[in-house]
């Protein structure tokens, strides 16, 4: 692997590791993700440096939140990993479930605290209408997104 890639892998990870997966997950997705082919464990492990055992738990993880697939090579008995083709149009739509259960939250709250200061409830009322309208217009936008890419592969 070329310097700049390795460079550009350590970036990508430590912008995922920002926002939620660890810096093991974020290396390998960064591989995956400018690997040409599917890679084995093995391969992961040499060419990031990391334990049989991290890579493992890394790939695991990717497969149960949808964003890494095993896949298999014909003639091969070792599992190949490689990124799903939708994984990061995807990851907004698996966070809906919880942007809605914030929302639930903060409404929730907005009930037991009647009597809240005008700038707590101002937050929180705000917070609340956001992730309303987030979740209102994010399966629109996906929508029309997938419509435009389905126009351009035509």
């Amino acid at each position: 692997m070329e310097v700049e890639q390795e460079r550009w892998i350590e970036e990508l990870s430590v912008y995922l590791e920002r926002n939620g997966l660890s810096k093991s997950v974020g290396r390998i997705v960064g591989l995956l993700m400018i690997s040409p082919q599917p890679l084995t464990l093995d391969e992961l492990v040499t060419e990031l440096s990391i334990s049989k055992a991290s890579a493992s738990q890394g790939t695991r993880f990717g497969e149960q939140a949808g964003f890494i697939q095993r896949v298999g090579q014909p003639g091969e008995r070792k599992a190949f990993y490689r990124l799903t083709d939708d994984f990061w149009y995807r990851s907004p739509s698996v966070r809906l479930e919880s942007h809605r259960q914030m929302r639930d939250l903060v409404a929730g709250g907005l009930r037991v605290l009647p009597a809240a200061p005008p700038e707590v409830r101002r937050r929180m009322e705000d917070m609340c209408d956001f992730l309303t309208y987030y979740l209102e217009e994010y399966p629109r936008m996906y929508a029309r997104w997938l419509e435009q890419r389905h126009k351009e592969t035509e």
